[in-house]
């Protein structure tokens, strides 16, 4: 694989994870207003067990990206280093 299909494949699966987080973060915000909307009728240890699941989903993908991001600057920490290298001969 060469250096830009690997820097591609680490940008479509940071945006993947992007895309999912948000999606989490929109979802607690709409289980916060339907529980503000409805709250007279939602059991709210149920509502607070949901926003927590979520919330660790969410803080399980943030710290997946954490790593993506970690391995995606080290890749082109080294395709520096060689192109450095390369261009010295």
């Amino acid at each position: 694989m060469s250096d830009v299909e690997i820097n591609e494949q680490f940008v479509l699966e940071e945006d993947e994870l992007i895309k999912r987080i948000f999606t989490c973060t929109e979802t607690s915000a709409m289980v916060l207003y339907l529980f503000y909307e409805k709250g007279q009728t939602l059991d709210a240890k149920t509502v607070e067990d949901i926003l927590s699941a979520i919330h660790v989903i969410q803080q399980d993908l943030e710290t997946e990206l954490l790593h993506l991001r970690i391995e995606k600057t080290i890749a082109a920490t080294r395709n520096k280093k060689e192109f450095k290298s390369k261009k010295k001969d």
